[in-house]
């Protein structure tokens, strides 16, 4: 039973984190094995994350930023 267990968790890719999938490199069926030479990813995933970011800005920039504010 642990076997089968084993050999049935090899039949799905689990990204380390939440994210989106944008990219898509195998397809369904596809036979796949460790190790196998390849050096491309399977999948690319974005992390959605909310980041805070601190910058300095110049003092003379300073009256047209205000917290909260979006960045680009």
């Amino acid at each position: 039973a642990a076997r089968s267990k084993a050999l049935l968790e090899y039949t799905q890719v689990r990204a380390p984190y939440k994210g989106v999938v944008t990219g898509r490199f195998v397809h369904t069926g596809h036979f796949l094995q460790p190790g196998a030479g390849r050096a491309e990813p399977l999948f690319t995933v974005a992390r959605l994350d909310v980041v805070r970011v601190f910058v300095e800005i110049p003092e003379s920039a300073a009256a047209r930023v205000a917290a909260g504010g979006a960045a680009t």
